[in-house]
């Protein structure tokens, strides 16, 4: 009777702690969820408590079509204060998803309270037209939404090409290219051809950080770059001065083209010629030799004009075949500047029988092996030796063999 009573008691007080268990486990994981259908973005649930819930969505533009993987920064305002709250800071910075969504969801740790924030771009702030938003949270279960536009802002760019006469002469026709010092593309933002007194304009020029270059530079002439900042409607770059090239430096570099590393110890020669035919080429400099970077140069060197040069390598490393490819400055022969960067792939390493071997033959008696260290002599002794056992060994079994018959 007493073992029943208390296989009862215990039965009661086992279904009572699951009982408990249960409950508490279903209030910890009880979620609230967020109608967020009018984004394609997967907000996901929250545990329970509301702390906050603001919604930015990046608008594209003509120019900026790509609305993901753009930062975004939330920061408290104080109150009846559009400046940053300082006292009680809060600051989140989250990056766009694919369709231009940043979802900032306060949570127990960081909870958004109700108050006035600023949204802003992280990079590039003062570029856009619109570079941040301010929300309001009231009611903190509720997601407050907001806008942000990739609308920029725009200047125009003018300025003048001129001569070294005295005074300066505007030079028409001459291409410019307007490149960004942000990106680094290597392509140009956008080109403009300087007109009959040699006045060139950019317009609808994104805000930001140029380097104005000429595109296309006539024969025996150098033109120097300069540095624009579009951070206002006009901009006035100032003249850009065409003189004649009287010297001119090309640097090199020479990559394997197998692996891609740089060539140390290979020598270049710097030719000229004038005739389509190159016959009447003739040595300029010589010997200039790579660097452990692979790069070399030929430094101020005399500027003919009416003259074409190239570049061809006088000798080279061992195990690579040499390159006798006469390298034409700039693709033309004519030097399009002061300096001029040029990058040569080697040739693939020769597989003609007289290139010199990398390894030692160890094929050749009195040779070391360089894994091993044993001598080739050695390696053919034993061969010879294993190869006369073999011999034996069969001479003795053929021996064996006629015995047993008879």
């Amino acid at each position: 009777m007493n073992k029943n009573f208390k296989r009862i008691i215990s039965s009661i007080l086992a279904a009572m702690i699951v009982l408990s268990a249960t409950t508490a486990f279903a209030t910890e994981v009880t979620v609230d969820t967020v109608d967020d259908s009018s984004s394609s973005t997967t907000v996901g649930v929250k545990p329970i408590g509301a702390h906050g819930n603001i919604k930015i969505t990046i608008k594209p533009s003509a120019l900026n079509t790509t609305v993901s993987g753009i930062e975004l920064k939330l920061e408290k305002l104080k109150d009846g204060s559009g400046d940053v709250d300082t006292t009680t800071p809060l600051s989140i910075t989250l990056t766009s998803d694919k369709d231009g969504v940043v979802y900032f969801e306060g949570t127990d740790a960081n909870p958004i309270p109700a108050g006035n924030y600023k949204i802003s771009f992280v990079k590039n702030a003062s570029a856009y037209k619109t570079p941040s938003v301010d929300v309001t949270t009231t009611d903190l279960a509720t997601t407050v939404t907001g806008e942000l536009s990739l609308e920029i802002n725009v200047g125009t760019v003018t300025g003048k090409i001129v001569d070294t006469a005295t005074p300066p002469v505007g030079v028409p026709d001459i291409e410019l290219g307007l490149y960004s010092k942000v990106s680094k593309t290597g392509e140009p933002v956008s080109t403009t051809t300087s007109t009959a007194d040699g006045s060139y304009s950019f317009k609808d020029v994104p805000y930001g950080m140029y380097t104005l270059k000429a595109v296309n530079t006539p024969e025996g002439s150098t033109i120097k770059g300069i540095d624009v900042t579009v951070d206002k409607a006009a901009i006035t770059a100032g003249d850009i001065i065409i003189a004649d090239l009287t010297k001119f430096t090309v640097n090199g570099t020479l990559i394997d083209s197998t692996n891609k590393t740089p060539i140390q110890g290979a020598t270049f020669e710097l030719y000229s010629y004038t005739k389509d035919d190159m016959s009447d080429q003739a040595l300029v400099s010589e010997l200039a030799t790579t660097d452990i970077d692979g790069k070399f140069s030929f430094v101020d060197v005399d500027y003919v004009k009416g003259t074409k040069y190239f570049i061809k390598q006088k000798s080279t490393i061992e195990g690579q075949t040499l390159d006798t490819t006469m390298h034409k400055l700039n693709g033309t022969g004519i030097p399009t500047g002061d300096v001029l960067n040029m990058s040569f792939d080697s040739v693939p390493v020769s597989t003609d029988p007289t290139t010199p071997p990398t390894t030692p033959d160890t094929n050749k008696p009195g040779t070391t092996n360089p894994t091993t260290g044993d001598s080739s002599s050695m390696l053919l002794f034993l061969v010879l030796g294993l190869g006369a056992v073999g011999f034996a060994g069969s001479s003795l079994t053929k021996k064996n063999k006629k015995s047993s018959d008879a």
